[in-house]
């Protein structure tokens, strides 16, 4: 398997200078690298190089080739979470990057468990580890914080609410770009649901109950890979 190191926002030049703490300790101690050595490095931009170490202290790299990644998945899901306990909703983050999620939209509801207003740094982090298994083209999005009432007041189309008394899924019939609420352990609220009906459909596996981050990644599964 090569050895890949994810890089937001850093383009991928000829010559490559790592400034990053936390890359260079992944550099020197965990993949161990030696002058002379090649380590794939992608970035955000849907970039992918092989670069050569040139200087073990300085960590400087040359580029000895560069390719733009050119995988998409088969839809383009948008993916509405209620925000659940933190250690659950990381496991979507990367686990969704991985099954091709185009973008995040954390999702706060009556029955959150995680109280947050702002995205923490490490959710970006996770994103980035995921793509270095990955071959996507595109990098997803995370949305910043919004409560499900100023969610449906966007009016979005093809929006799908992952729900056990919904109707069915039928994949032939799903669209090419799909808007899909997953909600928080517990299901939301009557009240929520009353609001939910009136500005999405509601999509069924079957008649039984599953954790959020299950119900994520089944739906991802069967939508972008059936």
């Amino acid at each position: 398997m090569k050895r890949k190191i994810f890089l937001w926002h850093q383009k991928l030049e000829v010559f490559l200078k790592i400034e990053d703490e936390e890359i260079i300790n992944r550099l020197k101690n965990v993949l161990r690298l030696k002058e002379g050595e090649s380590v794939f490095f992608l970035n955000n931009f849907s970039e992918e190089g092989e670069y050569e170490l040139l200087d073990s202290k300085k960590f400087i790299f040359k580029r000895k080739n560069l390719k733009e990644r050119d995988l998409v998945p088969q839809r383009k899901i948008n993916l509405y979470v209620s925000l659940i306990r933190k250690e659950n909703f990381e496991l979507i983050l990367e686990k969704g990057t991985e099954l091709g999620v185009y973008l995040f939209q954390p999702v706060i509801s009556q029955r959150s468990s995680l109280k947050i207003k702002e995205i923490p740094s490490r959710w970006f982090k996770i994103i980035g580890s995921a793509l270095e298994v990955t071959n996507w083209k595109h990098t997803p999005e995370i949305k910043e914080i919004k409560t499900l009432g100023e969610i449906l007041k966007e009016n979005k189309e093809n929006f799908y609410l992952a729900h056990k008394e919904g109707e069915k899924i039928n994949l032939k019939k799903m669209p090419q770009e799909i808007n899909l609420l997953i909600g928080p352990e517990g299901g939301f609220s009557e009240e929520e649901e009353k609001m939910i009906r009136e500005k999405t459909k509601f999509i069924s596996l079957g008649d039984f109950d599953s954790r959020t981050e299950t119900a994520c990644l089944v739906f991802l599964s069967l939508l972008n890979f059936s």
